[in-house]
């Protein structure tokens, strides 16, 4: 199983860019940077090259994922991707026989890993670095 990538993070990220006044319920619409800049001849990943990034793409990833893991050359491959919602469109462009498996967590488990993210020793601190709150000092949300 190739373990959290991250390929939907940097592939799919979101632009951030608002691209209509907020209506009267302050709802902003986010797309990925992707979308945003499809049209846009000098954006890398523009939908006018598709046809000359998208092949070296797919040798990429697979080029990564048989240097890490080469016996997956003999079997099916699991990528475990939190952010793979964010990719999946491209990766199923990129491999047309993948398959797919939607996964939606308890809202009550993602709470509690939100939570955890501040926590000394923290699976989060494996990537990113965040504040470490202080419980002794009182230091807690909840």
């Amino acid at each position: 199983m190739w373990n959290e990538p991250l390929k939907g993070s940097h592939i799919g990220s979101l632009a951030g860019k608002i691209i209509n006044v907020p209506d009267e319920n302050y709802r902003i619409k986010i797309d990925r940077t992707i979308d945003v800049y499809e049209n846009e001849a000098e954006y890398f990943f523009s939908a006018a090259y598709r046809h000359v990034w998208m092949p070296y793409m797919r040798k990429m990833v697979l080029q990564r994922l048989f240097c890490q893991y080469p016996a997956c050359l003999k079997k099916p491959v699991v990528i475990k991707e939190p952010n793979g919602s964010l990719f999946a469109d491209i990766i199923l462009q990129l491999f047309p026989n993948a398959k797919t498996i939607f996964l939606v967590r308890d809202g009550r488990d993602v709470a509690a890993s939100v939570l955890d993210i501040f926590r000394k020793g923290s699976w989060a601190n494996k990537w990113m670095r965040f504040p470490v709150l202080d419980e002794e000092r009182g230091e807690m949300w909840l």
